[in-house]
């Protein structure tokens, strides 16, 4: 095998009171191809900088054709850079300038002084220049104002100066944000079109179907860490679902152990609350375990909102609550009871749009309905579609509806589709009153049983509970008995 081109060895790169890179090990091989996954804010961006040596680790080493760069001295690091191009996503090109200057621009590097200050390009160059321009679909543009060009037509100046340049190595930064998925596509297949000579290309990006179809090696990262490198046909669900988890959909705490022996208790009441995910997957199944266990004891159960359960626990008017979302403040206790899924359903007419898996900007364009604000659900579902670079598309929404059921029949007489828990779909899926859209992510979230800390629970809170834990204990998980 080929020694490593570029490498970076034990990398860090820390900015006061943040880590954006904590010791990353990478080797990119000539005519490499490689795409970076990952959450907004894992350190993409600036793994890409070290990697074009606009930025220097912290720690760690920086390697180009073996030798760290932060040893050479200032001629060899003009010529390394000169051998990385990089497409911003900011563009970075001169407004004033004409598309030609631009373009010409990309090779500042490897001029002289007289060169850089003749501001007359040759024939040669016009005619490369031009040459370069048709390929991205500008040609006729060579002598216009850059800041009279469109976006999209700004973003193929930048392709072309980075690729006049005639690097060995290409890296673009979100080149397919904001693009539909057509745009994106011919965008990509542009960019692979001059990798394919023999660059090795580094692109990031939050458009998975995109990317496993065009690279054949895939890295994701997660605060700072590379948590996985394969090749893109090993790239699983499992992989994606905890490269874009939210940190409260997951409990960060061990689960308790059930207790071992129930004690029947004398007559009494209790009253607990359930956000709607738990009152439908979990919270009958509870009620009829706890009825075996305490027969004596009438459970009152009040549904509504994840910030309207735990607004009533705070308060005192309800015992325990039942959750989606992790519980944050120091004045509840809580702990995971329960895993969950949540998928997006639609209608049956949407039946042949369910064959295939819908990217993330397709989803974000969908009618939609919602739950209410408060729901945990909807948050969750828009951190995790925000967190992966395409939030959900407000303007799309045409309908807020509160309940469960209601929200059910919104979507299958076809407002609109919907995100839900597994478990309270699965008997519309079953008959076929409602089709499951397919994501390129599966989103995954536990369920949480949550009570006022600092103050011990009744004898009823407590059984109920540890009939919580024993049901979590026998993996009575929310999506039914398959993991």
């Amino acid at each position: 095998m080929a020694p490593p081109l570029l490498e970076l060895i034990a990398a860090a790169k820390r900015y006061p009171g943040i880590t954006a890179l904590d010791g990353v090990d990478l080797a990119l091989r000539a005519g490499e191809h490689v795409a970076f996954l990952g959450p907004s804010g894992a350190g993409k961006s600036t793994l890409l900088r070290l990697l074009n040596t606009s930025a220097a680790p912290s720690s760690g080493a920086v390697r180009f054709e073996g030798r760290d760069v932060a040893t050479l001295g200032e001629g060899e690091l003009r010529a390394v850079r000169r051998r990385i191009g990089t497409i911003y996503q900011q563009y970075l090109l001169v407004p004033q300038l004409s598309v030609l200057d631009n373009v010409r621009a990309g090779r500042v590097g490897s001029w002289g002084l007289l060169r850089t200050l003749w501001p007359v390009a040759s024939r040669a160059e016009r005619e490369e220049i031009h040459a370069l321009l048709a390929r991205v679909g500008l040609a006729e543009k060579l002598y216009e104002r850059a800041d009279r060009l469109s976006g999209g037509q700004q973003q193929r100046v930048a392709i072309a100066r980075a690729v006049y340049q005639r690097p060995d190595v290409l890296v673009a930064d979100e080149p397919l944000a904001a693009l539909d998925p057509t745009r994106a596509e011919e965008l990509l297949e542009l960019l692979l079109s001059f990798a394919d000579e023999g660059i090795t290309f580094c692109l990031t990006s939050h458009d998975l179907d995109v990317v496993l179809r065009h690279f054949p090696r895939v890295v994701g990262l997660r605060e700072g860490k590379i948590a996985f490198d394969v090749k893109a046909a090993g790239v699983s669900r499992e992989h994606i679902r905890a490269l874009y988890a939210s940190p409260r959909a997951v409990g960060q705490v061990p689960r308790a152990p059930p207790s071992v022996a129930a004690v029947p208790l004398p007559a009494g009441g209790l009253t607990i609350g359930a956000a709607s995910a738990p009152l439908e997957a979990l919270v009958p199944r509870a009620l009829a375990a706890f009825r075996k266990e305490q027969p004596a004891i009438r459970v009152g159960v009040r549904g509504g909102p994840t910030v309207e359960q735990l607004d009533a626990l705070a308060q005192g008017r309800i015992e325990l609550a039942l959750v989606g979302l992790q519980p944050e403040g120091e004045k509840l206790g809580w702990e995971p009871i329960a895993e969950d899924v949540i998928v997006l359903v639609a209608s049956p007419h949407l039946r042949a749009v369910s064959r295939r898996s819908l990217s993330l900007a397709e989803v974000s364009a969908l009618p939609r309905v919602e739950r209410p604000r408060g729901s945990a659900t909807r948050e969750l579902v828009e951190a995790c579609f925000a967190r992966a670079g395409t939030p959900l598309r407000e303007e799309v929404i045409v309908a807020e509806v509160d309940g469960a059921h209601a929200l059910r029949a919104a979507v299958a007489e076809g407002l609109g589709c919907a995100f839900f828990s597994q478990a309270s779909v699965a008997a519309e899926l079953s008959s076929g009153k409602l089709v499951e859209l397919r994501l390129e992510l599966s989103i995954r979230r536990e369920l949480f049983v949550a009570w006022r800390a600092g103050e011990a629970l009744t004898p009823e809170a407590s059984a109920f509970l540890n009939v919580l834990r024993a049901l979590s204990a026998s993996r009575a998980l929310a999506v039914g008995e398959a993991s």
